[in-house]
């Protein structure tokens, strides 16, 4: 009996871990749903630029509403860090806002369109000094040592936004070696720390105290492509708040249109605010319901997340003061009261939940990768192999469930991989791993697994 040919496909593999995480993600829509919801507007205080940066986006594109929010926020407080705001606690520690936000959306989300058209055009009268786009230590360092002689400018750029598209690329610059010291001087300008650096030709050279913002944009796919397990264990990661941005209208458009001048008339707007905001007292105290708020909150939620994510919560739960003295600053409050703090810990909630999602929807595929590439290379290593020979071997730990989502996708593939994989697919009690879409896995691995 002659063999029908098989029918050509493609030579590159699909990775397990797209097709395993695609499957859990088809099967149970754990919170993408609720991305469909606007639900920034809940932590979004009404009346401010903020409100206009989300409403504009949700009304006149088909662009994630929260990629508008995460960027006007991160650059008001760059603004506001420059111009000396801050909140001021009973022991006298003084905490400014710069916040530090990753944005992950699926390719295509227009993040360079919002933060230009939406959030920079609103904010005309107030963005913050930025730093240039720098890969390398000595610029990096160089930058906050220039201009030391003009007091003026020398505090603006030490208290610099620091805006990063592809953000991924920047995180593969600093697993290198040659990255690591870029890494460790990034690191202290989270907390206000001098950077010093010595050369040959100049010796040592310090630094005024540096206090950055940080926003990075990425796709959400290649981001977690362009990182491992190795980066989630260091500092500079976990100063980061995640903020999977998957909240597209259904409405698609085929043209961007910005009518009535509603984005001149919110610039207008805050123009005004700003100008006000500036003739106030800088220094907000936090006040005794504030500190309640916040302690009844960590206690409920360091029981759901435990020790083994402690580090990352506590550094995300303390950024909710930064969040909160945005919010009371736009507000006009006199101080970080529970009202603002509560909206805060609300957009916590949001990082916190993100950052779970991210590191077991994406970051856990690295592992099925791995176990993939080692199946790949036993069954065209060996003749006459047997199903139970790959969970002895290449996938030990691996149940046969899960080794059948593994064989269907080196079951794509040409030649010996392919045939063996399909034979021992077909030798299993269950041929359909049991979270398994009715539909094949996106070929595209730039598409969002989540879109």
């Amino acid at each position: 009996m002659t063999r029908r040919a098989r029918k050509p496909r493609s030579k590159r593999l699909i990775s397990a871990a797209e097709l395993y995480a695609f499957a859990e993600l088809r099967a149970s829509r754990l919170c993408i749903d609720r991305d469909c919801n606007l639900d920034c507007l809940d932590y979004c205080p009404a009346g401010t630029i903020l409100e206009d940066a989300v409403r504009i986006s949700a009304e006149y594109t088909d662009l994630p509403p929260s990629i508008a929010f995460f960027s006007t926020l991160a650059l008001l407080g760059a603004s506001m860090t420059q111009a000396g705001f801050g909140c001021k606690f009973q022991d006298g520690k003084f905490v400014q806002p710069n916040i530090w936000v990753i944005a992950l959306a699926p390719s295509g989300s227009g993040k360079t369109l919002l933060l230009e058209d939406v959030s920079r055009f609103l904010l005309e009268s107030a963005l913050p000094q930025q730093l240039p786009d720098t890969v390398t230590a000595a610029a990096f360092h160089q930058y906050f040592c220039a201009d030391t002689d003009d007091a003026d400018l020398s505090y603006r750029r030490c208290r610099s936004a620091f805006i990063r598209d592809e953000v991924n690329e920047l995180f593969k610059t600093l697993r290198k070696e040659s990255g690591e010291e870029l890494r460790d001087l990034m690191l202290r300008t989270y907390s206000g720390s001098s950077l010093v650096r010595a050369t040959k030709k100049d010796g040592e050279q310090s630094s005024p105290p540096v206090l950055l913002s940080f926003y990075g944009s990425a796709v959400d796919t290649s981001f977690f492509k362009a990182i491992d397990s190795d980066d989630y264990d260091n500092g500079l990661l976990q100063r980061f708040q995640f903020a999977l941005c998957h909240d597209r209208p259904t409405t698609r458009r085929s043209w961007y249109v910005f009518k009535n001048g509603v984005r001149e008339s919110a610039r207008a707007r805050f123009n005004d605010a700003w100008t006000q905001i500036l003739s106030r007292e800088r220094v907000l105290k936090v006040t005794p319901a504030a500190m309640k708020a916040f302690d009844s909150w960590f206690h409920a939620r360091f029981t759901r997340v435990g020790m083994k994510r402690e580090s990352y919560f506590r550094r995300a739960a303390f950024a909710a003061y930064k969040y909160a003295t945005i919010f009371a600053v736009l507000g006009g409050s006199e101080s970080v009261d529970a009202v603002n703090l509560s909206l805060a810990l609300r957009v916590i909630d949001r990082h916190l939940h993100d950052l779970e999602r991210c590191m077991s929807e994406f970051t856990a595929v690295n592992d099925w990768h791995a176990v993939l590439l080692k199946i790949h290379v036993q069954i065209v290593e060996s003749d006459a192999i047997t199903r139970a020979d790959v969970l002895r071997g290449s996938a030990r730990g691996v149940s046969s469930s899960e080794l059948n989502v593994l064989l269907q996708t080196l079951a794509e593939e040409d030649g010996k991989a392919g045939d063996t994989a399909a034979r021992l697919l077909g030798q299993g009690r269950r041929t359909v791993h049991s979270y398994s879409p009715p539909c094949s896995p996106p070929k595209n691995t730039h598409q969002s697994l989540a879109a």
